[in-house]
């Protein structure tokens, strides 16, 4: 399944309306416009799901983007995020843990837990994981996973480059290649 949303085409006034209900219908997140824009607010998202996995593109001047209570509680994912920086940076509050990213980290985190991220601009890429698949293979630690690795060097560059390369090739990849029974993503 794929989706495609873009403000470019509609009226000012009306952009961040269209963004918020965007956002929070595919990922029950809520977002806020920051004050005093200098400019029309612009943004694009993507979405596509193959077998297990959700892979999402977006391309957005910046907001105030969170998932408390009220979003948890209008979904639940049971997965991870991975979140890959190809922006500025962003700032993030993660079940209480504070983090920048830098151009190229990758967060890892646990999707159903509380957080907040502020951007001026943000360009990222992220993928939703069920927890299922990386689970068995993650340290038990007692708490929401939250993990911020640099991609540029080492077992994280190696982590990086196989994602760019899912994300390059995710078209031609048959969703039984790409794990588990496919998982309705809803949205």
């Amino acid at each position: 399944m794929q989706l495609s949303v873009s403000t470019e085409d509609v009226p000012q006034q009306e952009r961040f309306d269209l963004w918020h209900a965007t956002v929070f219908e595919n990922l029950a997140i809520s977002v806020l416009p920051l004050p005093h824009p200098d400019a029309p607010f612009r943004a694009h998202f993507s979405r596509r799901s193959s077998g297990p996995l959700l892979n999402l593109n977006f391309a957005a001047d910046g907001f105030v983007a969170r998932r408390q209570s009220r979003e948890l509680a209008h979904r639940h994912w049971d997965a991870y995020w991975i979140y890959r920086e190809s922006g500025p940076g962003a700032w993030f509050r993660i079940a209480g843990q504070e983090l920048a990213t830098n151009p190229g980290d990758l967060v890892v985190a646990d999707a159903d837990a509380p957080f907040e991220t502020r951007a001026g601009r943000y360009a990222h890429e992220l993928w939703l994981v069920p927890k299922a698949l990386i689970g068995p293979h993650l340290p038990a630690i007692g708490r929401p996973l939250v993990a911020r690795l640099s991609g540029h060097g080492g077992a994280n560059a190696l982590a990086d480059s196989y994602l760019q390369a899912l994300t390059r090739h995710w078209d031609s990849i048959p969703d039984a290649a790409m794990g588990a029974s496919p998982i309705r993503w809803g949205g």
